[in-house]
């Protein structure tokens, strides 16, 4: 948990209520759903001819991405979100092209600290990687499952 997050946190439980969201309408109670204040907002941007094109749920996969640009990894990942597989959480996070580009610039610094046929070969998927015709790469993990392949 952020130190932000601890600071709001700190300050909703501090009122009288045993509710992190406590009901304005029902004493004693939670909130059950934020998306009624969400719809509200959108609709009074709408009068002012503006469209809101995101929904609360957005949310957790700004997080999810943030998280895994900030280096957290994907299995930790999985369990802060509540996944019980790596393969759900990769639907939630979205990497930038800045942060693909600068993932390319570290692994290109590390390619030049090697030596001989691996510093070659790095620099080669580097270059490969890096131009605007690669619009995807198919990699197998070895011989055998090229051979097995359709291409």
């Amino acid at each position: 948990m952020t130190s932000e997050t601890r600071s709001i946190l700190a300050q909703r439980i501090q009122g009288s209520s045993a509710w992190v969201f406590p009901s304005k309408r029902k004493a004693g109670k939670s909130v059950g759903r934020l998306n009624h204040a969400h719809d509200r907002l959108v609709e009074a941007a709408a009068k002012d001819n503006v469209t809101i094109k995101w929904v609360l749920y957005d949310l957790r996969h700004t997080f999810a991405t943030r998280m895994a640009q900030a280096g957290i990894d994907l299995a930790t990942l999985a369990a802060i979100l509540g996944h019980s597989s790596i393969r759900m959480v990769q639907k939630y996070v979205h990497p930038t092209a800045e942060h693909k580009k600068s993932a390319m610039l570290r692994f290109a610094e590390s390619a030049k600290r090697g030596g001989g046929e691996e510093q070659l070969i790095n620099q080669v998927l580097v270059h490969f990687l890096s131009t605007p015709e690669a619009k995807f790469a198919l990699f197998w993990p070895n011989e055998a499952h090229r051979e097995r392949s359709q291409f």
